[in-house]
């Protein structure tokens, strides 16, 4: 079972949506630069705003995500 719920705006780690979604870090910055998931920086962390990740959750996503040719 899920420890993310979507009661909360909670700020979440590169390494929780990781463990979350069962992917690849860099599949998260691509779905973060991507537009599909927002964050916010601290510092110099980013943090993923836990209520877009559920959003991305119920709503699923379909179609090329895209390409990131910054170095991350």
């Amino acid at each position: 079972m899920s420890k993310i719920n979507n009661t909360n705006n909670r700020l979440l780690t590169i390494a929780m949506v990781q463990n979350e979604l069962s992917c690849s870090r860099t599949f998260v910055y691509k779905l973060l630069f991507g537009g599909l998931l927002k964050s916010v920086k601290i510092g110099s962390s980013r943090r993923i705003l836990e209520n877009s990740l559920v959003a991305l959750k119920e709503n699923g996503y379909e179609g090329d995500i895209p390409q990131i040719y910054e170095k991350l």
